[in-house]
């Protein structure tokens, strides 16, 4: 499918024939083509949310601006957010996905973080935002919190813990 929109530049498609292809080449890994796909969709559909979100993720990923890219995502969610109708929330896991891998771009992993765990308020069993946040190897809280994580003894309660729950 994306073969076919690259062979007819000037034909419009419809959206999802777009998505599609953006989709696919995504789960290919190509993310330089699923852009091309995305830039291409936006000067047919210059305001649809999804195209714009995953501009925003594109952006950071392969352009590499990753601040813009963000930004972009968070307009995407704010105007979702003000023009859905409230039984429509099953759409934000994709938006908050998009948001949190332009943050990683940019190597801001809190912000992504918050933003993988946003979407998955919407949608907890999500197998994307679950892969996101599984790869951010985030750590256990210390077992005594009010001690540092590099305190002696949260060293080896956590080291026993480990052992004791693996």
């Amino acid at each position: 499918m994306a073969d076919d929109l690259k062979e007819h530049p000037d034909g419009q498609k419809s959206k999802a024939d777009y998505a599609e292809a953006v989709k696919q080449l995504l789960t290919a890994g190509d993310r330089k083509a699923a852009f091309d796909i995305v830039k291409k969709a936006l000067k047919y559909y210059p305001s649809d949310l999804f195209f714009l979100s995953y501009y925003g993720y594109l952006l950071a990923a392969v352009e590499g601006q990753t601040k813009d890219g963000a930004k972009i995502c968070s307009e995407a969610i704010t105007t979702l957010r003000k023009t859905m109708p409230a039984d429509m929330e099953f759409f934000y896991p994709l938006f908050y996905l998009n948001l949190g891998r332009a943050y990683l771009e940019g190597a801001r992993k809190k912000e992504a973080l918050r933003a993988f765990q946003e979407g998955l308020k919407f949608d907890p069993k999500s197998e994307e935002l679950l892969s996101e946040v599984k790869g951010l190897g985030l750590r256990k809280k210390p077992v005594i919190s009010f001690l540092d994580r590099s305190n002696t003894v949260n060293i080896r309660l956590g080291r026993l813990r480990q052992r004791l729950w693996k």
